[in-house]
């Protein structure tokens, strides 16, 4: 959950900072948004989408990396070419790079200059559990039981389980 505010500190993102400051034995996780997009059709995602309550001072704010999917030929201007009108995003496929950032994950710096997100974690062809009233998926099927989703409300739970074995360890 959050809302898309272009990188603005919000009354969101100050509850989340006092809550973390007076529990500081809690680890909070926030999904940086998937607002990320080329509006100026220059070819270059724009900069300054990180959403509230991602862009809190203390928590770990997760942005969504590209999979490594070379089977699948999709791109961002098939998928959403109105947000990426031009090359190079338009026909960069979308899950070939383990060292790109997925052009729709949201992006810092916020507006008071500080970097997000913090980390980031596959979040483009992400195979998941299938709901049995599941409807069409923009991502599609993997086969009966699970579907590829995408976002970084999909990379935020693997960076989550990591922080959790690393504490647990």
């Amino acid at each position: 959950w959050g809302a898309a505010v272009d990188g603005w500190y919000t009354i969101d993102s100050r509850n989340l900072d006092i809550f973390a400051w007076g529990n500081p034995d809690m680890l909070i996780l926030m999904s940086a948004g998937n607002e990320g997009n080329d509006s100026n059709s220059d070819g270059i995602i724009d900069l300054d989408s990180i959403g509230s309550p991602a862009t809190a001072k203390n928590c770990l704010t997760v942005g969504a990396s590209e999979n490594n999917r070379s089977s699948i030929t999709s791109t961002y201007g098939a998928a959403w070419p109105s947000d990426y009108p031009v090359d190079p995003i338009y026909s960069d496929r979308i899950s070939d790079d383990i060292a790109g950032l997925a052009a729709f994950s949201s992006r810092g710096p916020t507006d008071d200059g500080r970097i997000k997100p913090d980390v980031v974690a596959p979040g483009t062809f992400v195979i998941s559990t299938r709901s049995s009233v599941a409807t069409e998926s923009l991502w599609g099927d993997y086969n009966t039981y699970y579907r590829y989703s995408g976002g970084t409300s999909m990379s935020t739970p693997l960076v989550a389980g990591t922080a959790a074995l690393v504490r647990q360890y």
